[in-house]
């Protein structure tokens, strides 16, 4: 099987770093936030359009509330694409030295967590349930010295978990060659 290196750039990349993989969250996780935003806000427009609208007769008022109404709906759909947006977003990157979680916003938002390969203590992936098992989505946790990182919706875990878990080995041992060769 011939290892096939990501040739891209991010900021906080160390020099002698190398991304090998990177994946995104489930579509269910976009999914879910859409169907919680349009759940909420379908119905308080309907509500609107049913009692401010629909009750007026042709008058400047109904024609303003129309206006409203159309603003309102504008403004869910474009809510609607900045969550899907926010879903291409995040995304977790796999060096040969660490995993970083990214958590990217549109607006003003962008958080990273890094755990080092040499933190991680232990790693697990998980799929409990019938849809994540039908879905095939899950979590993986780095458990480190005092706390532990957990991601979830995450597609086919175990098979990311067998790929983290094989380049992590492959740091230790070039890191465990190198002091051995550095104490002799």
């Amino acid at each position: 099987m011939v290892k096939k290196e990501i040739d891209t750039k991010f900021s906080g990349m160390h020099s002698d770093e190398k991304v090998v993989f990177f994946f995104r969250h489930h579509f269910i996780n976009t999914l879910l936030k859409l169907l919680r935003f349009i759940l909420v806000w379908v119905p308080v427009l309907l509500v609107f359009f049913t009692f401010f609208i629909v009750g007026l007769r042709e008058s400047t008022e109904r024609k303003i509330l129309l206006v409203l109404f159309s603003v309102g709906i504008f403004f869910i759909v474009h809510g609607g694409f900045l969550i899907i947006l926010d879903g291409f977003l995040d995304a977790v990157i796999i060096t040969n030295k660490r995993v970083i979680h990214l958590k990217k916003s549109i607006f003003l938002n962008e958080l990273s967590d890094e755990t080092k390969f040499e933190n991680i203590q232990n790693i697990t992936a998980e799929k409990k349930g019938f849809m994540r098992n039908l879905l095939k989505y899950g979590s993986i946790t780095f458990y480190l010295y005092n706390k532990q990182n957990r991601i979830d919706f995450i597609h086919r875990p175990v098979r990311q978990f067998n790929r983290i878990a094989r380049i992590r080995e492959e740091y230790m041992l070039s890191k465990n060659l190198e002091e051995s060769s550095a104490q002799s």
